[in-house]
């Protein structure tokens, strides 16, 4: 198998990241995403947002975003990855992360907020495995927007 490489979002790989969300469905009962979910190219441009995509050739092996509040901290937002990229010999998982780390902290950002399912077991164990700590929803900050399909929620300093 190749290397997972991340590029920056862009619109071409919608239609793969379409393809890799219909995978990761098959795994659940539940729906996991909403209808409130938006295409990443309906947002990526958005001041303050930044996405990337991680590829094996030309495969979509993942995603993930992050979103700047006016308060100061960042969200993990659609970090997701294909059943066929999990795993720490491929790394996908720890590459999106460790890249969207390294851009929150060119922002000066010292606190990072995420939302996940509880169905997500393995992303729940890898976000404390990257030190997080999970929190109770009453600690969130005031104007995180809360997915409605998110049920655990976890902040992360930078410090």
């Amino acid at each position: 198998m190749s290397s997972v490489e991340i590029k920056d979002y862009n619109p071409v790989y919608q239609a793969g990241i379409d393809v890799m969300m219909r995978e990761i469905q098959k795994e659940f009962k539940e729906a996991i995403t909403g209808p409130q979910s938006t295409i990443i190219k309906q947002v990526y441009r958005l001041s303050g947002q930044k996405y990337w995509v991680a590829l094996c050739g030309d495969k979509v092996a993942g995603t993930i975003g992050v979103v700047l509040s006016t308060s100061g901290y960042a969200e993990i937002k659609r970090m997701m990855v294909h059943p066929e990229f999990r795993g720490t010999e491929i790394g996908t998982a720890g590459k999106l992360l460790q890249t969207a780390l390294d851009w929150i902290k060119t922002q000066g950002i010292k606190r990072i907020y995420l939302g996940t399912m509880e169905q997500f077991k393995a992303a729940q164990r890898f976000y404390e495995k990257n030190g997080f700590v999970k929190i109770a929803e009453k600690e969130l900050p005031k104007d995180y927007k809360i997915n409605p399909i998110d049920t655990l929620f976890y902040s992360r300093n930078l410090i």
